[in-house]
This record gives structure tokens, sequence and C-alpha cells, in this order.
């Protein structure tokens, strides 16, 4: 990776909000509610269509097995491990919503643009004009970059 490059990632870092680690925060932190909240309501949902499944789960939902009471509810062991497990599916769901949302192409963009799959010679002089295209814009950013890099150079070596 070139340096020019590694400068227009930071350029990118640098304009994005300061928000964002809140929001995530928040997040979380709602996604992490969610599932200790429903988990007891999946518990006996299960129970209710599963007799194999309410057996197994009587002896953990015992008494001398309730970890935490919050809210008039008792959540045992099970409820929590669903909870926790549940938690960990929607983080996975919700991270890939995420990162689909903020997209970005990590192949360069020179890579992206296909040749053409017959020998048509105007189709080839338009597959080379796209890449062209796509050199030009390369060559400009990276003359930005320096442009950018000989300034703040001038400035360290004036202060």
């Amino acid at each position: 990776m070139s340096v020019a490059r590694r400068e227009a990632e930071k350029e990118k870092l640098k304009k994005r909000s300061r928000l964002v680690p809140i929001i995530a925060l928040v997040l979380v932190i709602s996604i992490s509610v969610i599932s200790f909240l429903a988990a007891p309501l999946i518990v006996e949902t299960a129970k209710d269509k599963n007799e194999k499944f309410n057996q197994r789960v009587a002896e953990t939902e015992l008494k001398q097995n309730e970890v935490l009471e919050f809210a008039g509810n008792s959540y045992s062991r099970l409820d929590l491990a669903i909870a926790g497990f549940l938690g960990i599916i929607l983080l996975g769901i919700s991270g890939m919503i995420v990162a689909t949302a903020l997209g970005g192409d990590f192949a360069s963009k020179e890579e992206a643009v296909l040749p053409p799959t017959k020998n048509d010679p105007k189709a080839i002089r338009k597959y080379e004009k796209k890449r062209d295209k796509i050199r030009q814009k390369k060559i400009k950013e990276v003359k930005k970059l320096k442009e950018i890099q000989d300034r703040e150079m001038r400035k360290r070596g004036q202060g």
C-alpha cells in the first residue's frame, strides 16, 4: 500500500463522526437488555412446545438454582445462558447490517471494471476508456495527497 493511499485512508477516518462509538455502545446495551428480557419468554415458549425440553428444564429451574431476581422475575442459569446466546446472535446480525450499511469496496476500482468477454473492438475501447478514467482519478488523488504532505512538511519545517 502506497504512502498516498494510507494518507487517503487516514483522511477518511478523520471525517467520520465522533458519535459512532457512542451509538455503538447504546446499540450493545440495548441488545443486551432486549436479550435479557426476552430469554424467559423464549424458555417458556419452548417448554410449551416441547415436552422433553420441559422435563429437562425442570431441574435447572429449581429455587436453589435461581441466580438473579429482577423486576419480580427470577432468572435461572438457563435463562442467563439463553440471554447470552441470544445477545451474541443479535450482535452478530446487527454487526453485519452495520457493515453493509457503511459499505466500502475493498477491491480497487480498476479491478472492478471487468474486461469484455468478446473480441469486439468497440467493447475493448470502451473498457480501456473506463480504466484510463479510473487511473486519472487515482493520479489526481495522489497529487492532491502529495500537495497536502508538502504543506505539512513546510509547516513543520517553519515551526
